[in-house]
């Protein structure tokens, strides 16, 4: 598991001195960490996480990753509270900064703007010529890309669908 966001994480910790540790799924894990990072405070795991902190008496942190929308019906209640109780967010844009702010009425101390800590060493720069002929793509042709994980109503797919259907009708 390489290039998502979280080991962009770990790798700025580790330049920054800390020791991180990633946990996909475990029942039973014991590593003496300090904090918690979770993925994707508008998730159901994030309301777990923070209860887990409030137990083990660790501060809990999270990040957004895409999606602003509750799944089931306990976390609208839910998500205020665990919010107010977490130690930090971290967010990507001022655009999600003001939106859950102004939703959820926590304190803006607790909301810091950190872009997401690409591997730039996975991303070479090429000669755009060379690199249409690798992949088959027309000199001409318009292109776009998508990096992230395929969520497509969390992520918007969705709506970039929409949205490249309406630039192809506008450029014919």
């Amino acid at each position: 598991m390489t290039g998502g966001w979280m080991f962009g994480y770990i790798d700025a910790l580790k330049l920054a001195g800390g020791r991180t540790v990633l946990f996909c799924i475990s029942a039973r894990v014991r590593e003496g960490c300090s904090a918690i990072l979770c993925q994707e405070y508008e998730y159901a795991r994030f309301d777990a996480c923070v209860l887990l902190g409030q137990w083990l008496r660790l501060p809990v942190f999270a990040t957004l990753q895409g999606g602003d929308f509750q799944m089931s019906r306990f976390e609208k209640p839910l998500r205020p509270l665990t919010l107010r109780a977490c130690a930090g967010l971290i967010v990507a844009t001022q655009t999600e900064r003001e939106r859950i702010l102004s939703r959820y009425g926590i304190s803006p101390a607790k909301v810091v703007q950190i872009f997401n800590p690409p591997d730039l060493g996975m991303w070479e720069a090429m000669d755009r010529t060379q690199a249409r002929a690798a992949l088959g793509i027309p000199s001409d042709a318009q292109v776009v890309v998508w990096h992230g994980r395929v969520d497509i109503h969390r992520k918007g797919l969705d709506v970039l669908l929409e949205a490249w259907k309406t630039v192809c009708r506008w450029g014919a």
